[in-house]
């Protein structure tokens, strides 16, 4: 029943539809990619382009977030994380894992990549803290791992004026 002087329910105009994007037509032409480049190109074998198929569920989720960006925005750590994994093992297998004794903390840096991902969708502050923690272990390892004690130092100190300064910046805010 309509209200007195709004439209019905009936005719109310429909949303506009977002564009589809065709998951099972990104799987075949990742997959049709990844065969040719290792045909075609002599490096790009197989053994080594593996990691691209990490993209595939990473497409098909991130038709999900294309879809319904407002409740599909938690497909975005995954992503975030296959996306860079990707990338990495990519880097890995040019280089014939010979960097992972000191490459490691890249794995924390996945998942703190998917977070800002979805904190960059959503905005949630409470997300800036794993993502903070993440990084930081993470740098700290690989700048150790590196024997760089320049990166560590400065780490060190941006934690420690972020540290002081922060409860004086919300105090400013609030």
């Amino acid at each position: 029943m309509a209200q007195e002087g709004g439209p019905s329910p009936e005719s109310r105009p429909a949303p506009p539809a977002r564009p589809r994007v065709p998951a099972l037509g990104i799987l075949f032409v990742a997959a049709g990619a990844i065969l040719l480049a290792s045909t075609v190109l002599p490096d790009a074998t197989l053994s080594n382009l593996w990691p691209l198929f990490l993209l595939i569920p990473a497409a098909v989720l991130l038709e999900r977030f294309v879809a319904d960006p407002k409740h599909a925005s938690g497909v975005l750590v995954p992503i975030g994380v296959l996306a860079y994994l990707a990338v990495f093992f990519l880097w890995l297998n040019f280089t014939s894992w010979s960097h992972t004794a000191r490459t490691w903390p890249h794995f924390l840096l996945a998942p703190a990549f998917g977070l800002f991902l979805l904190f960059l969708a959503t905005r949630n502050t409470s997300l800036l803290v794993p993502i903070t923690i993440l990084t930081a272990v993470a740098v700290v390892s690989l700048a150790g791992l590196q024997r760089s004690r320049v990166a560590i130092a400065v780490v060190l100190i941006a934690v420690g004026v972020v540290l002081i300064l922060g409860p004086a910046l919300r105090r400013r805010r609030g």
